[in-house]
């Protein structure tokens, strides 16, 4: 993994926890293998996960830019 990625990573991290106001714990750590990157666990007893993925291609920027416009919804066909 990059330098890049590892800040990506942990700036998300920090985001998610302080907008839903959960705990974010490191998971994907010592090498393991389809490992999420966070657990996430909130005080009433939830948990979640948080998987980062930092998206550098062209293509893909652009496919994310049409994703944003549409609210993050597309119809399922």
């Amino acid at each position: 993994m990059t330098g890049l990625a590892d800040r990506a990573e942990q700036i998300a991290a920090y985001l998610v926890g302080y907008e839903t106001g959960a705990v974010v714990h490191l998971h994907d750590t010592d090498g393991r293998q389809a490992a999420v990157d966070f657990l996430l666990e909130w005080p009433d007893g939830r948990r979640g996960a948080l998987e980062v993925t930092l998206v550098t291609e062209k293509a893909s920027i652009a496919w994310q830019g049409m994703a944003m416009k549409e609210g993050w919804r597309w119809p399922a066909t």
